[in-house]
């Protein structure tokens, strides 16, 4: 199951995530909105840190990833500890990704500044 939730982050979320402040700018350039609005900054801070959190979270699922396929090669009947240590730096990592595009849609959607 791990190994799906790589591959969709490695072909839709990776590429979603490079295409969307030039895809951002553009919508906001041919509304016609300020590039200076306060929901304008916000929404690309907000897409700067979930880009870092979509790196970084990266980052912990191959570590995951890794550390169950050498489990199963060496026919251990269950998860080490380090998983579980890995596992939980990853879930805060993943709630707070989804929280920022949430408040980004939002901002998008809304503009409440």
């Amino acid at each position: 199951m791990l190994s799906i939730v790589i591959a969709v982050n490695s072909y839709v979320m990776g590429p979603a995530l490079l295409a969307l402040p030039l895809t951002g700018g553009a919508l906001i350039w041919a509304a016609g909105y300020d590039f200076k609005a306060l929901w304008v900054w916000l929404s690309v801070a907000l897409s700067i840190l979930l880009i870092a959190a979509y790196v970084f979270g990266a980052r912990l699922e191959h570590r995951l990833y890794e550390i169950a396929m050498s489990t199963e090669r060496a026919g251990e009947p269950a998860l080490p500890l380090r998983y579980d240590r890995v596992l939980k730096k990853a879930a805060p990592v993943g709630v707070a990704a989804l929280l920022m595009s949430l408040a980004t849609l939002s901002l998008m959607v809304f503009k409440p500044y």
